[in-house]
């Protein structure tokens, strides 16, 4: 598949259309389609709900492809076990990183595995910062996005705003 990025335990790749529209009608058929075991725990109500959206801009303009959802799939475990992704540009060369990793595979890793992929990729694509937010209360993804050189930049209500430069 265009644009996948692999490690000795995961592979993750951009939603396309296609992937995309087939998530949104029938999940199971989506899993099947890919011979992944199925895992009820992905999608998560939230891609779905934003899928929309970033399906219609990949439509009108077909650069915007790995600029939205990556799947997170575990080899050992021959399923997903997540996402991780942009939520579109914030300005010129910048970019939000978001990321869900499904209940049962929390504390395994594989987030820590998939946030210097697409760093990477970004920089590669020439973006030059990456944004990202949490809530106060989730301490794990502030140390996660501390981990990987994300410096908090400023605190709206329970909101936690980071960004990360690149070329550093």
């Amino acid at each position: 598949m265009i644009g996948e990025i692999h490690t000795n335990r995961i592979v993750v790749f951009p939603l396309g259309n296609e992937d995309g529209v087939m998530l949104q009608r029938d999940t199971y058929n989506w899993y099947q389609s890919r011979k992944i075991k199925y895992h009820e725990e992905w999608p998560d109500d939230a891609l779905l709900a934003n899928l929309p959206f970033y399906l219609e801009k990949l439509e009108k303009d077909p650069t915007h492809f790995g600029l939205g959802p990556w799947v997170i799939y575990s080899k050992l475990e021959n399923t997903v076990v997540g996402h991780i992704g942009f939520h579109g540009l914030v300005k010129k060369k910048e970019l939000e990183l978001g990321y869900y990793i499904c209940p049962s595979f929390r504390k395994c890793g594989y987030i820590k595995e998939a946030i210097p992929l697409l760093l990477d990729w970004a920089k590669s694509k020439g973006y030059q910062k990456i944004h990202a937010q949490c809530d106060i209360s989730n301490i794990i993804s502030q140390r996660i996005l501390r981990t990987f050189g994300f410096l908090q930049i400023k605190q709206e209500k329970s909101i936690l705003h980071f960004i990360k430069e690149l070329n550093k």
